[in-house]
Formats: structure tokens, C-alpha cells, sequence
């Protein structure tokens, strides 16, 4: 077994993405969650490059963006 060390950027980037995915893309609900601005959310995005889910998207539509390192097992449970 092996220790995964992750950077607080890696954290963080899949933090914000997680709090997408449950708001279904309300980047306004997003921010209030996060405790951030919605100014400093939309940079985020665009500095993490982050997948902006829709409404009208399948629960299996909205996973297909996840390229997650499978050791990270940051969305079990």
C-alpha cells in the first residue's frame, strides 16, 4: 500500500466540481456553498477548466466528465 499525496489545488478543483455536479451547474448555489464570490467561482472554472453540468443532463451524463485518478476515491460514499 502506498500514500496518495495530493496537492490542496487537486483538492480544491475537485471540491468545486463536486459542489457543481450536486447543484446541477447553479454556479449562484455553487458559491453560497463554497463561501466564495461568484466572480471568484466563474475564475475558478476557467482556471480549472471545470465541467459545468445542465438541468437537463442525465445523472450518467453528468459522471462522463470524471478523469479521476481511481486512487483518489474522492467521491465514494
Amino acid at each position: 500500500m502506498y500514500e496518495v499525496s495530493l496537492g490542496l489545488q487537486e483538492i480544491e478543483k475537485t471540491h468545486i466540481q463536486k459542489v457543481l455536479d450536486k447543484t446541477k451547474g447553479n454556479k449562484s448555489q455553487a458559491a453560497r456553498i463554497l463561501k466564495i464570490s461568484r466572480p471568484t467561482l466563474d475564475k475558478k472554472i476557467r482556471d480549472y477548466q471545470l465541467y459545468i453540468p445542465t438541468k437537463n443532463q442525465s445523472n450518467e451524463e453528468e459522471n462522463n466528465h470524471l478523469f479521476l485518478d481511481p486512487r483518489l476515491n474522492l467521491f465514494a460514499g
